[in-house]
């Protein structure tokens, strides 16, 4: 059962990773390692969902096998070859870190038999997947899903379009998107997730805003999705000209970079500016420029989550910093890495722990004291849109 699943993803990183990167001794462990992770993943996949099989005592053993191959495959991936793929994008190479990191700690949990915990970080592991397959089309498609007829059958319309996602099944995962989307009820939940989620992958994977488009036409219920009619008519009209390529010329990364609006005055446009921003690190960019993208890339997560899966505003604040230290841009990522962190903690329960203070103080002196200048070749203040 689910064999097509390990095919399909031993094929996907072998072919994503080589064509990526040149060394061929450095690719073979990396094949290696992805053949031993879809093994585990095709094991594990029929579990992961079932909260009664993930607990039940007569699957422990063969369940903690395949979590610590899972949790071996994965921490012998090598993070240099990760920046192999994306250039200069910091994406794949956090994306990495975070994965091994969320195996490491499922596979720990279930140890100590806090299950749900487990499961929930096994399942969250896949938003990994999501994060690097809608920022890039290289690799196979997998061609069948009816193998996961039964699992799909228990899934949340969300967690199954991100599994899509995750076997870069893309149109599949549109599709199944804009039928709950069309023909749920008002009270349906993650419904604007599921919204954001159908905008991301038609614009970013299928690159089609006549496809987005067709998904607002077809929207049953709209006034209860969180976003007002006027902001859906705003996202219509961009759309329309992004179809009709009325953006294509004029919005250019360096342009984009001098824009007042560069985090996007809505989550369509924030798509767009993303997509620009990460075509501009694939080439060869210099350094202050470089430092300027990553800047700005996180003013775009910072201000609408939903687009990414992961902490990427504080991965490319940091970036900034590192990039160009001792700057009056890198202290303009520090304030801006600052008040998003704040801005997650304030009124909650969890401040910030003791490790991300220091990591703060440590980049504040990196960054210098310089006041921050208000160019907007910068982007504007360093706290606009968090």
């Amino acid at each position: 059962m689910l064999k097509t699943f390990l095919f399909f993803l031993t094929a996907t990183f072998i072919v994503f990773l080589s064509a990526c990167s040149n060394p061929q001794k450095r690719s073979q462990g990396w094949s290696l390692n992805m053949r031993s992770m879809a093994e585990s993943y095709e094991n594990l996949l029929p579990y992961m969902y079932d909260r009664q099989r993930f607990q039940d005592p007569k699957n422990e053993k063969f369940i903690s096998l395949y979590l610590k191959n899972l949790n071996n495959s994965v921490g012998d991936l090598e993070r240099h070859t990760a920046k192999g793929i994306s250039g200069n994008d910091p994406l794949f190479a956090t994306g990495l870190k975070g994965l091994k990191t969320m195996i490491h700690k499922a596979h720990e949990t279930y140890f100590i038999e806090n299950y749900d915990y487990s499961q929930k970080l096994l399942q969250a592991s896949v938003q990994y997947c999501n994060g690097c397959h809608t920022r890039t089309n290289i690799g196979p498609t997998f061609i069948k899903w009816d193998q996961f007829e039964d699992i799909s059958n228990r899934l949340s319309p969300l967690d199954h379009a991100n599994i899509l996602v995750a076997t870069r099944q893309f149109p599949q995962a549109v599709d199944l998107l804009e039928e709950k989307l069309s023909t749920r009820s008002a009270n349906m939940p993650q419904a604007e997730e599921m919204l954001q989620k159908a905008m991301l992958i038609s614009l970013r994977n299928l690159r089609s805003p006549k496809r987005a488009l067709t998904i607002l036409q077809n929207l049953a219920n709209p006034e209860s999705l969180g976003v007002n009619r006027k902001t859906l008519a705003q996202w219509k009209v961009y759309l329309q000209n992004w179809q009709a390529g009325a953006l294509n010329q004029q919005d250019t990364a360096n342009k984009l970079l001098r824009s007042r609006d560069l985090s996007g005055r809505h989550t369509i446009e924030a798509i767009h500016n993303s997509l620009i921003l990460h075509e501009a690190l694939s080439t060869e960019v210099n350094l202050p420029r470089r430092a300027q993208i990553y800047f700005g890339l996180g003013k775009i997560y910072s201000r609408y989550p939903l687009l990414i899966s992961w902490q990427l505003p504080e991965t490319y604040y940091e970036a900034c910093i590192y990039e160009l230290p001792n700057s009056q841009l890198a202290l303009k990522c520090y304030y801006a890495l600052e008040s998003f962190l704040l801005s997650k903690t304030s009124g909650k329960s969890n401040p910030l722990l003791k490790i991300e203070k220091a990591n703060l103080k440590k980049l504040k002196i990196m960054a210098s004291e310089k006041k921050p200048s208000h160019d907007p070749a910068f982007g504007g203040p360093a706290t606009e849109d968090i």
